[in-house]
Formats: structure tokens, C-alpha cells, sequence
């Protein structure tokens, strides 16, 4: 049966492909390019780097990846972390980005998840990134032709959790905030942030970590894999009251 929500929109990287996939492998490739290059640095060593510069952000950042900082960024922080020199930079970002779509991988229950979703609702994707990097995941995952709409921050100028990001989305689709409902992993960037912009929510919380406090009283719907998306949006479309749309995109 279909739900009252006039479209669906979803988070990509956490929510439909592994966030982490591919990540050694990539690791692995930069490590065995800066040993071509002379630079005699362990791949321990340099994943420890990366994930403290990783951390680093997070943490300045409230639990969210910033827009404005790009893997060419990681990249160079790892590598001054590691004293090495950074003048390659570029070139090993981009040896790193090549392994990790060669690894890109969707999470179990993705596919079945949008299908389903797909077939009663127009869909909208918005995810924080640069476009082409962003996109190319997109095409790599197989799940391109089911999106009406990609929103992705790295090309409008503005991400996540900002309700701008948000709104634009809405724009695209022509819908209402109150008419739809968005699927993220990140509690602070994708739920917070759809919730502030008027939107319905789904959590799609990793049950090996600890929610954040503010998770308890959201309002949010949560599931812990996206197999249970079909029977939560059609308990939370079930219990929340529709609510009269004038058609004007908020």
C-alpha cells in the first residue's frame, strides 16, 4: 500500500553503499605510491595517521563530515601528520578514490529498499560530497536509474545538516517538507538535519554504537538495517496525522 508521502529521499554513503568499504584497499594503494616515491612509511602507520586526522574532524565538526573538507584535504593533513611531504598530494587522492570505487559495495537491504520505495514514490537523493566523486558512487552502485533528483553539496555550496541542502531537494521533486521522509545513518547530519527542515525521518542507526542522547526524543522512526524501511514507513506514515499542504514547497 502506498504511503501518504508524496516522495522518499535517501542519504548515500552509510545508508546505501558501505561508508567504509574499501577504505584498506585504498590505503594500501597510497602507501605502496608513496613507497614508489621513496617515502618508506608503513600501512599501519599511515592508517593510524588517517583515521586521527578522520577523528579530528568528526569531532570539530559534531559527529559530521564537513562539505568544505575534500579527501585532497585528508589526504594532505595524514601525510604533514606523518611528516611527509605533501606535494603529491593530489595525485595520491586520487590513486585513493580510484580504489575506493573499485571496492564500492551496497549495504545489505539497499537495493530491495529503493526498489520498493520506488514504486509509489518519486525519489530524491541528498548527500554531502563533491558532485562528480558523489555521482560516480551513484552510477557504481547500480542505483542511478531509480532517482529522480541528486542533490549533493559539493555543487550547490551548502550541505548537511544545513535545512538550505534540504530545501533545495524538496525544490527539485516539487514537494512539501511535511509530504516526505528521508532515510540517513548519521544522526546529527542526515536526521537532524531532515527534521529541521520540516521533514519526516528515518535513523538507520548502527547498533554497535551508543546513540547520542538527543536520539530519544527526535521523533524520528529508526531501524537497524534498511530490510525494515517497507514496514517502518508504512508504521510511521500510519501513525502521523496527515497534514494539509497549500502545494507550496516550505
Amino acid at each position: 500500500m502506498p504511503s501518504r508521502y508524496r516522495a522518499i529521499f535517501f542519504d548515500l554513503d552509510g545508508t546505501l553503499i558501505e561508508e567504509r568499504a574499501g577504505i584498506v584497499e585504498a590505503r594500501a594503494a597510497v602507501v605502496a605510491a608513496l613507497r614508489e616515491r621513496g617515502h618508506a612509511v608503513s600501512l599501519t602507520a599511515y592508517a593510524d595517521a588517517a583515521e586521527a586526522v578522520i577523528q579530528e574532524v568528526l569531532v570539530a565538526n559534531g559527529g559530521s563530515w564537513p562539505p568544505a573538507f575534500s579527501r585532497l584535504h585528508a589526504i594532505t593533513n595524514t601525510l604533514a601528520r606523518l611528516a611527509l611531504p605533501t606535494t603529491d598530494a593530489a595525485a595520491l587522492a586520487d590513486v585513493h578514490l580510484r580504489a575506493r570505487l573499485d571496492h564500492l559495495t551496497l549495504l545489505d537491504g539497499a537495493q530491495t529498499a529503493v526498489d520498493w520505495a520506488h514504486e509509489d514514490h518519486p525519489l530524491g537523493m541528498i548527500t554531502n560530497g563533491p558532485g562528480p566523486e558523489q555521482r560516480e558512487k551513484l552510477h557504481r552502485s547500480g542505483l542511478a536509474h531509480r532517482f529522480e533528483t541528486v542533490t549533493v553539496s559539493g555543487e550547490v555550496g551548502f550541505g548537511k545538516p544545513d535545512a538550505a541542502i534540504f530545501e533545495q531537494a524538496l525544490s527539485s521533486l516539487e514537494v512539501a517538507a511535511s509530504d516526505s521522509v528521508y532515510v540517513g545513518n548519521n544522526f546529527h547530519g542526515d536526521i537532524l538535519g531532515a527534521l529541521g527542515a520540516g521533514m519526516d525521518a528515518v535513523w538507520l542507526r548502527d547498533g554497535n554504537r551508543p546513540p547520542p542522547a538527543e536520539a530519544s526524543d527526535c521523533g524520528c522512526a529508526t531501524i537497524t538495517s534498511m530490510r525494515e524501511l517497507p514496514t517502518s514507513v508504512a508504521a510511521r506514515s500510519a501513525e502521523s496525522e496527515p497534514r494539509e499542504s497549500t502545494g507550496e514547497v516550505t
